[in-house]
């Protein structure tokens, strides 16, 4: 006996509890029905076990779906099924749920009737738009389909879903299953068969998960994830693969998948697969702030939240946050954050809550090392940074070239791509910041947010995955800057396959295609960088800007040391002559090291120094905590031990 579990996505994805509550379910049938359950994605559960001889597996589904509507499913409302039963290919009407009132004869009587449930299900994503459109365009020609008995000839047509990560392309597909059968476009009541293209320790490109025949034997709706091979779908045993499904597929629809790539990419891919069987291109591109938003709004609602207005713009950040190692999976980073947001407010003293709302201050404790909101605007913070003036005139530079430009119908727009050379501590990746502000300031950029990733970020894993990866990584930057730290490593691969130059290339194209609407900003040492640079032939010209960091001098460490002091801790006033003559002393063989960390050796004297004064007085709260001549003592001495060790493994030049 095989049972299949299909969950509703509408009522699955409505909350973190019924998400979770999957698990629930599993521990059911392996105590009950048999140990080898297999979760086919997360809303779809397959258990198959062998009845005793004279045992009745009706009352076996009887006791499911008593447990499922009492345990799980306890929050659904009358004229909606959260789950669908199938016994060995049968689906099971199930007679104990919730049945709004003439909704039965509805379902018995009417095509369109059946498919209010799944349609209302499939207008109430967030974003897919394509997809909306091919649902609505199935169930108004399905009638006709079946009526002039031209419905083989749409199940020949296979879709490719581009989908970009956390933008739905997986979570719709039970809903496109329960849709083309309740149209009557699919017949029977198999559950979804999932391959995937993958190339095997030799290199050759196979089929995992199952056969073509074994996938095409019943009808149903088979998904085929080409995202492994993408980069190879004119290699002989892709077309072979392609051409035994065109062959096979009498009764099924195919759906293939693959990532949101750049539009060239999904063309050519789109193009490769209609050499062989007729494909139509559904994408889901990156979820934006207003969905996002959205996403998030329900989620509060699934458990009775909801955020002030001002907690929003801390929301945003959150995402920025969330966004900077290069990991952001769209929908699924959002639910995490909300989950996180409700934790937050529950934190909040009972006294000082404001009922089932998630405030400021309860959003602020999520933002690790959120630094103080500034009115001024992004050159006004560029002017107030140390030694920052030559650079701050380059960025003025910029911003008038490209103005200028705009204010031209005819005129070309110049790129805005940039290289920060420089040692580390130099300032490079808080200007870059900066900078992202101040073109959104002057009206450059449509966003001016800062998304950051190093060169790893961009390089995919195997074969075709590294230019929807960068593609991913850009698109994300899009109307904003991306600031790529340790750039050269891009170009230091000793591999056969060169996955980091497939990335650059990739990266060369975004920067083009999309010069008006992303900042590229290339970080890392002077001399790697040069080299970076003539590794492509097209990547210099599409740099105009090259900014140089020098070191700072010795007064402008002090002032750093200066301003950080006075921000946030009260201190002896001794202790500023002191620091001024320590940095001040700090001999040239020092300074002069490539490593010296230059701001960031002065953040380091300063984090030390009220480390130690809180080390002093434990239990002091930040306002309570003075820093004193003896915390600074003590810190000197401990950076002149190390700085006496650094220099003496110097190499010595001389005669």
């Amino acid at each position: 006996m095989k049972i299949d579990l299909t969950f509703d996505p509408a009522w699955f994805y409505s909350s973190e509890r019924n998400m979770f509550s999957v698990s629930k379910v599993i521990r059911y049938l392996k105590e009950n029905c048999g140990p080898e359950v297999h979760v086919l994605d997360q809303s779809q559960l397959s258990c198959s076990f062998e009845l005793a001889q004279g045992e009745d597996g009706s009352e076996l589904i009887r006791r499911l779906n008593d447990f499922l509507l009492e345990a799980v499913c306890t929050d659904i409302k009358p004229g909606t099924e959260p789950y669908r039963i199938t016994v060995d290919g049968t689906e099971q009407r199930n007679e104990h749920a919730p049945v709004g009132k003439g909704d039965m004869e509805r379902r018995e009587t009417s095509v369109p009737g059946e498919t209010d449930s799944v349609m209302g299900a499939v207008e109430d994503i967030v974003g897919a738009e394509a997809f909306k459109t091919l649902c609505r365009n199935i169930r108004t020609d399905a009638p006709e389909l079946l009526r002039d008995g031209t419905a083989p000839l749409f199940r020949r047509t296979a879709y490719l879903f581009a989908s970009a990560q956390g933008a739905g392309g997986e979570e719709v597909l039970p809903l496109f299953d329960r849709l083309l059968h309740e149209v009557g476009l699919l017949e029977g009541g198999s559950a979804p068969f999932n391959l995937t293209m993958e190339a095997d320790r030799d290199d050759r490109i196979v089929l995992s998960g199952g056969t073509v025949e074994g996938a095409y034997s019943n009808p149903r709706l088979v998904v085929v994830s080409i995202a492994q091979v993408i980069e190879r779908m004119q290699d002989r045993e892709v077309k072979s693969i392609l051409l035994e499904i065109f062959r096979r597929n009498k009764n099924c629809v195919t759906v293939f998948r693959m990532p949101y790539a750049s539009q060239t990419l999904r063309e050519r891919v789109l193009e490769d697969l209609s050499d062989i069987l007729p494909v139509e291109l559904v994408s889901f591109p990156p979820l934006n702030e207003v969905e996002l938003r959205q996403i998030a709004e329900r989620e509060l609602a699934g458990f009775s939240y909801e955020a002030d207005e001002d907690v929003w713009p801390l929301y945003q950040k959150k995402l920025e946050q969330e966004g900077r190692d290069g990991c952001f999976y769209g929908a699924d980073t959002v639910r995490k954050i909300t989950g996180e947001m409700i934790l937050a407010a529950r934190r909040v003293p009972a006294q000082e809550r404001q009922g089932r709302i998630v405030t400021a201050s309860a959003m602020n404790a999520l933002l690790r090392h959120r630094k103080r909101d500034t009115e001024s605007g992004g050159l006004e913070e560029l002017d107030a940074m140390v030694g920052m003036a030559p650079v701050a005139d380059q960025i003025r530079e910029m911003i008038r070239s490209v103005q200028f430009a705009r204010s031209d119908p005819q005129g070309e727009m110049p790129a805005m791509h940039m290289v920060f050379t420089g040692n580390p501590g130099t300032g490079k990746t808080t200007v870059a910041r900066i900078v992202g502000k101040a073109l959104k300031d002057a009206g450059v950029l449509r966003i001016g947010h800062f998304v950051e990733c190093e060169a790893r970020d961009l390089v995919g894993q195997y074969v075709g995955h590294t230019a929807p990866k960068t593609h991913q990584m850009c698109e994300r930057a899009y109307g904003s800057v991306l600031f790529i730290d340790e750039a050269y490593s891009l170009a230091s691969s000793d591999s056969d396959v060169d996955y980091g130059k497939e990335a650059l290339a990739a990266l060369i194209a975004e920067m083009e295609n999309h010069r008006d609407d992303l900042v590229v900003i290339f970080a890392g040492y002077t001399q790697e960088m040069k080299q970076f640079l003539d590794v492509n032939p097209g990547l210099r010209s599409r740099i105009p800007y090259h900014i140089q960091f020098p070191n700072y001098t010795r007064e402008e460490l002090f002032d750093i040391f200066r301003g950080m002091i006075g921000s946030r801790f009260s201190y002896d006033s001794a202790i500023l002559p002191k620091a001024e003559n320590f940095i001040l002393s700090l001999p040239d063989e020092f300074l002069d090291e490539r490593t010296f960390g230059n701001g960031r050796y002065i953040r380091n004297l300063y984090e030390k120094l009220w480390s130690k004064a809180a080390m002093r007085s434990p239990g002091s709260r930040p306002e309570e905590l003075t820093l004193e001549t003896e915390d600074f003592d003590e810190v000197v001495r401990e950076l002149s031990a190390s700085m006496a060790k650094d220099i003496k493994k110097l190499p010595r030049v001389g005669f």
